[in-house]
This record gives structure tokens, sequence and C-alpha cells, in this order.
């Protein structure tokens, strides 16, 4: 018997140059083509040697000039390879994660070459923060 993986559930906003943009979305498309099964785990070919942090089930669409991905990941976030994308294409992004099962919810956002801003909550705290929408969320 198989044991299932305790869903991570991803969304990601990508912002920046628009030219870096189209190229993010031919490769999230290529990636998306890739994924031939259900549930088969992807990566973009220059990260391809990785053995974790795959992206499963991705869904891609756009909203003004910023990229939106929604998919799935095993057990965590996978922000390692969300931050190697981003410097690779020149590229920010905020993520937002959901562990439902542990009930734990992550936001990050990232700028190449910059800093790395977290907020971890687990279920038990949802309470005790307030959410200040200005210092995570882009400019």
């Amino acid at each position: 018997m198989e044991i299932m993986a305790n869903w991570c559930y991803n969304d990601v906003r990508f912002y920046g140059n628009e030219d870096h943009l189209e190229n993010l979305k031919e490769m999230l498309l290529e990636m998306q083509k890739n994924a031939r099964g259900e549930f088969v785990g992807v990566l973009p070919d220059f990260l391809e040697q990785q053995t974790d942090g795959f992206f499963f089930d991705v869904t891609l669409g756009e909203l003004d000039e910023d990229v939106y991905l929604s998919y799935l990941t095993r057990w965590k976030p996978n922000e390692v390879n969300l931050i190697k994308i981003a410097d690779h294409l020149q590229v920010c992004f905020v993520h937002d994660a959901l562990e439902a099962a542990k009930g734990i919810y992550q936001r990050c956002k990232y700028t190449p070459g910059g800093q790395l801003v977290y907020a971890v909550m687990i279920q038990n705290e949802f309470g005790d923060y307030d959410f200040d929408r200005d210092s995570i969320l882009p400019d």
C-alpha cells in the first residue's frame, strides 16, 4: 500500500520586468505540458537534477502584467526552487502556502538578489496576530 503525502497548496504571484515575465510564462507552460499524468511532479529544465520540491497539478494564469501560478507540493512549500526560478529569470514573487493537515500557513516575498521575507503561522496562533498587508505585499 502506498502512503499518500500531505499535499501543500501553493499560490504564487510573479511580478517584474515584462520580458522576464514572458520568459517565465513560456517556462511554466512547458512544465504544464510535461506533466503527462495525474500527479506527475515537474521541474523547469534547469532544475532537473533536483530530487525534491516538484510542482504537481500546475495551473497558470495572468492578471494585468503579473503571472499567477497554483500548484501542489508534497509535505512542504518549495520556496527554494521558487527562489532559483526567480533568480534565473530575474522576477519577484509573493508565495502563499497552506499545509492544511498540519494547519500551517506561510507567506513569503522575494526579490532576486534581495531579501526573503517570511510570515508563518500555525493553526493555534491565528487569533494571536494581526496581518500587516503593507509589510508582505509587493509595492
